[in-house]
Parts: C-alpha cells; structure tokens; sequence
C-alpha cells in the first residue's frame, strides 16, 4: 500500500515555529465546522475511546480535542492529518459535515502520482483546468498573493481557505491533503474491529506505519528494516547460549 504524501519539510516548518509571546492560538472555526466536531466525537465514541484516550493516541492535547468537537476551534491542516492518522480515517470523514457540495459544473479533479507536497497538487489541479493564477484566485474569492504563497509552499492554508480549495477543484480532501485515496488509510483497531492475530514485522514495513498519529516516511521504515537485518546477522554470529539470555 502507498505510504501518505506528506507535506514538505519547508510546508511543515512553516507550522512548528512558534508565535514570538509562545502563546498558540487556537484557529477560529470555518462556518459549519461544528457538523465535523460531531463526526469527530462520533468516531472517537465508536472506537470506544475517552477524550484522554483519543488524545494520547493521537498525541493531541484534550482540551483542543474538547475544542474541536464543539466546534469552537479547528485544526489546522497538520493536526488534521495527526488526528486522522490517530484516529484511523481518512480526512474526508472527518470533515464529514462541514465540506461543501461540489460545484456541479466542474469535472472530478484527478492527481496523477509522484506529486509529493500539498503545493504541487494544487498548482497542477489549476494549470490543468488551464486557468491563470489570478482567474482562479478570484473565482475562489482569494488573493493573488495568497493563492501563490499556497502553490509555492509559503504557507498552509487554513481549514476555511482548505475547503473552499476542495469545493473549487471538486477533489477528495484527503486526495489533495495527502496526495493518496481515501480507500488507502488503514482502519485503526476499535471495538468493532478485532486484531486476531499477530503480525510479522517484516511484513508490517510493507504497509503505512504510523508513529503517535504521523505516517512514517519510506527512509525512517528502511532504518528500521536496516536494524532489523543487523539485528538477524548478529543473531546469528553468536552462539545457541547467548541467544538465549
């Protein structure tokens, strides 16, 4: 299965800097967000999980948590993707509920593969509707400045600015977040799903592995499968009584 295509280092730096008082606002909530806060507790009811629970598993404070499921803040676009990836769902469900109706006059936006950031999907769904950067700017109710510091990776959108991007491009929001399906994300264990059997790790770095909510990288898995190889070689060059202490 095809590993998330995650934001680029520059697009996530851009995020961690914190403000110069270290204070860090919480994002107002685009309109209808709470519809989402809904889709969020009930998936996290559904799995069976506290607050605190879904918190630690997604390595997100509780009461930003609380916050989003009543609506009264939002993620930004980094949390988005940590609180999916902890919850085991796609982005679209999550936003289930406040992502507008597709405009009905414009064709499924499609990616092709390779695309590696946020910025190049969104440049490439405008050239390939051969629409200047300044039409579709002001067809979406942007500035000129702000939908190139999107296409460029000087920033990240926030979820408001995110969703009107999905409607415009009539695109899955997690095809455009993460540049993979939505049929990709592996369902997180719940109540409802049981792990009957274990599974061999070599096999497991085939597959998207997350750490606290975040998709590994395709070099952090071959590290790991590195260890591991070197693990099985000294295994081998020592002898039957050390292996067993």
């Amino acid at each position: 299965m095809q590993l998330y295509n995650l934001l680029t280092p520059e697009e996530i730096q851009a995020l961690v800097q914190p403000p110069i008082d270290g204070a860090q606002p919480l994002a107002a909530p685009p309109p209808g967000f709470q519809g989402s806060g809904q889709s969020i507790r009930s998936i996290r009811e559904r799995r069976g999980w506290s607050c605190a629970e879904a918190a630690s598993r997604t390595a997100l404070p509780p009461d930003l948590l609380r916050a989003w499921e009543q609506g009264e803040a939002a993620p930004t676009l980094t949390q988005l993707l940590q609180l999916a990836g902890g919850l085991g769902v796609s982005v679209d469900e999550l936003l289930l509920g406040s992502q507008p109706a597709p405009s009905p006059d414009r064709p499924p936006g499609r990616l092709p593969q390779g695309m590696n950031s946020l910025a190049e999907r969104l440049t490439y769904l405008r050239t390939a509707r051969r629409l200047s950067r300044s039409d579709a700017a002001a067809e979406m109710g942007f500035s000129y400045s702000e939908l190139t510091s999107y296409e460029n990776g000087y920033r990240l959108p926030e979820l408001k600015a995110f969703l009107a991007l999905v409607q415009f491009y009539n695109v899955s929001a997690h095809l455009l977040l993460t540049g993979s399906s939505p049929a990709a994300v592996p369902q997180e264990p719940g109540p409802e799903r049981g792990n009957s059997s274990a599974a061999d790790l070599s096999t497991l770095l085939d597959e998207p592995l997350y750490y606290r909510g975040v998709p590994l990288d395709p070099q952090i898995k071959q590290r790991i499968s590195d260890l591991l190889q070197g693990y099985e070689i000294a295994k081998k060059q020592v002898g039957p009584e050390m292996q067993s202490h």
